[in-house]
């Protein structure tokens, strides 16, 4: 039974997955799961990367708490924030205006959608100064 399950897996999805088509393997190792079939060896490769993926992404999270991705690009944020902040206050400008300077930068360089304002600069420096003490 599992050998006529696993041909079919091979005839069903292996043609389309080796065409570039990346949701065949996707739905071929869900069948595979379902079904009990072992993974066949074409598929392993992406089976494991989704699976390392899906528990980096998940570590550590629990209940408010942001995926360590998410947390290490908002840390890598505050610091480009911060020195950026630290550089404009040594060239004489107030903190309060280099905060400005900066959520407008990022407002008019940055297409991410996001409304930067000074308020929001100024939370990034304050975290990421919290956490170099």
């Amino acid at each position: 039974m599992t050998d006529d399950l696993a041909s079919f897996v091979d005839t069903q999805y292996r043609k389309d997955f080796e065409n570039g088509r990346l949701k065949a393997g996707y739905e071929a190792a869900l069948f595979c799961i379902k079904n009990g079939v072992p993974i066949p060896s074409w598929l392993s490769e992406l089976v494991e990367s989704a699976i390392k993926r899906d528990f980096i992404s998940s570590e550590r999270r629990g209940r408010g708490k942001a995926a360590p991705i998410i947390e290490s690009r908002r840390a890598a944020l505050s610091s480009a924030i911060y020195y950026e902040v630290e550089r404009l206050r040594t060239l004489g400008h107030t903190q309060r205006d280099a905060f400005a300077m900066v959520a407008n930068d990022f407002w008019q360089n940055i297409p991410d959608g996001k409304l930067w304002t000074a308020d929001g600069v100024k939370n990034h420096y304050i975290r990421y100064r919290r956490n170099l003490k």
